[in-house]
């Protein structure tokens, strides 16, 4: 609808406007920020649908913080 063209390499956005052609910048530290915090939220997406195929599979195993690996157990 806007015919916008990106430039990933400028990290410009390119579209035709009224008067002239609209050009939208931004810093490459800024691309950064945006591209850390798309991870992590794919990270955050990726975790929450394993725990819940997991509670989905009947792994009803409920984590007692009182016992762990290294625990002994009386005989």
């Amino acid at each position: 609808m806007f015919m916008a063209v990106p430039n990933y390499t400028y990290l410009k956005l390119k579209m035709p406007g009224l008067n002239s052609i609209i050009t939208v910048s931004m810093t490459s530290q800024h691309a950064y920020q945006c591209d850390v915090e798309c991870i992590e939220q794919a990270e955050a997406l990726a975790e929450s649908l394993s725990i819940l195929t997991s509670l989905s599979d009947g792994d009803q195993d409920v984590h007692d913080p009182k016992r762990h690996a290294g625990s002994f157990e009386p005989a």
